[in-house]
């Protein structure tokens, strides 16, 4: 009886066995064949998926593309290397570089830059999303850390105004590089004819371009060369768009001017009361609070009735 009932319990086991083999069996992913569209379908989900060059890789892309434009071998050309390397501060690169090679690398760099930005950006394209600011190209960078290398190392006459492109740099809509530019062009000590030039070609810059070059100016010129560059701002200020005359007004509190310079400058700009209630509101505001603060003997009604 006992042998049966063991028999009996020994063939259910075997069966339940079996029966469980079998489930698992079923439950095992079988191999199938992918179509061909299949496997271009995940083709295109992967290439969407790719992650775009950030940080490092987008600058040295960058960096091969000026090189290649500039013809430039990166290999061989340290300054060149260590002016796109962003992780020095400019003020630093004096201590990398002789003071020779700065002037003379920077001034043929600077020249290169400034035609090649004017060709065609220096080979820059559009981003991936179709972005493209034709005035911060990594070329305008890398002209004014140029330019702004050049100036701290400079001293008033160390430069001919024939040294550096100043009439395409003009051209240029980019605030740090007309900032630079201003100062090289002081320290080129241009005659009179000569600065009154640049100052005439300065008339086409607009809002914050036009203020930046013109307040370097304002700050680094000595006393006869200030005058001439408040009476051309002055003049220009006339025939300004608003947005020029208040951006300029707006920085006021940077500059260091007499009643006599500020009256100047102030008066060419009062024709926007009657013309634009908006641009006058800012203007009087910036102008009003500059002559409270340095206590001037100014009367804006007077000045603008």
């Amino acid at each position: 009886m006992k042998k049966t009932s063991l028999k009996i319990l020994v063939s259910s086991l075997i069966v339940l066995l079996a029966i469980w083999s079998i489930f698992l069996k079923d439950k095992e992913p079988k191999n199938s064949v992918m179509l061909p569209e299949d496997i271009e379908t995940l083709r295109v989900v992967k290439n969407k998926q790719q992650v775009k060059p950030l940080g490092e890789e987008v600058l040295q892309a960058n960096l091969i593309t000026l090189a290649k434009n500039l013809e430039i071998t990166i290999s061989k050309d340290q300054a060149f290397r260590k002016l796109n390397d962003y992780r020095i501060d400019v003020k630093d690169l004096k201590f990398i570089l002789s003071k020779e090679l700065l002037k003379t690398y920077s001034l043929k760099l600077s020249n290169k830059l400034s035609m090649c930005i004017i060709d065609n950006f220096c080979g820059t394209k559009p981003d991936s999303a179709g972005y493209f600011d034709e005035n911060g190209t990594p070329a305008h960078s890398l002209l004014a850390r140029t330019l702004a290398l050049l100036d701290l190392n400079l001293e008033y006459k160390d430069l001919q105004l024939d040294d550096i492109p100043f009439q395409d740099l003009l051209k240029l809509e980019n605030t740090k590089i007309l900032e630079s530019t201003a100062s090289l062009l002081l320290k080129a000590n241009p005659t009179e004819s000569e600065l009154e030039n640049y100052l005439d070609i300065a008339q086409d810059l607009e809002g914050a371009n036009k203020q930046i070059f013109f307040s370097t100016l304002i700050r680094s010129s000595n006393s006869y060369q200030r005058s001439h560059v408040i009476e051309a701002l002055a003049t220009q200020f006339k025939d300004s768009d608003p947005y020029s005359i208040v951006a300029f007004f707006q920085k006021l509190s940077s500059l260091t001017l007499s009643s006599e310079e500020l009256a100047k400058l102030a008066s060419s700009g009062c024709h926007l009361k009657l013309e634009n209630q908006i641009s006058w509101n800012s203007f009087r505001f910036h102008l009003k609070k500059y002559i409270e603060k340095n206590k001037m003997d100014i009367d804006l009604n007077q000045l603008c009735p």
